[in-house]
């Protein structure tokens, strides 16, 4: 099918299928499509979109439009557009008073007075189980070792 503007209307008019001879129900209509977009969309579209109508089907794009309009998106988030996970180091947990103690390297008691003290920030309790960010814990115990304490 064929989508013609027709006249100031801006009325669309399809051909009929030629196998079936019937016409499509929008004929007549106006079609988002068909309209001619204003300048300063046009502008823009030109600048940003390859010259890829917002409206333009995914199925009427060929493989050259798409290959292209992938690249764009690829490129623009390379860039650090919208990307949060090139910032932060992933994080790292340990679990209960022993792993408090592999963390540190000390005993039982002085991992149970660092949690209770100095990495408190960092534990989270879930029930009895002793969750620690351990990049945080660092961070934390590095500030006391700092302040003389």
């Amino acid at each position: 099918m064929v989508c013609i503007p027709i006249g100031s209307a801006l009325l669309c008019k399809h051909d009929t299928d030629r196998r079936s001879g019937i016409t499509s129900p929008e004929a007549g209509q106006q079609h988002r499509r068909c309209l001619p977009p204003s300048e300063p969309a046009r502008q823009l579209k030109q600048s940003t979109m390859i010259g890829i109508d917002d409206n333009m089907p995914i199925g009427a794009m060929n493989i050259g439009e798409l290959r292209s309009l992938m690249a764009e998106i690829l490129e623009s988030s390379s860039h650090g557009v919208g990307s949060k996970t090139n910032n932060t180091a992933p994080r790292r947990y340990v679990y209960g008073i022993k792993g408090i103690e592999e963390l540190f390297g000390c005993s039982h008691a002085t991992a149970q007075h660092y949690k209770d003290n100095v990495i408190s920030e960092a534990v989270t309790l879930n029930g009895r189980k002793i969750i620690v960010d351990a990049n945080y814990a660092v961070e934390l115990f590095g500030r006391r070792k700092n302040d003389g304490k």
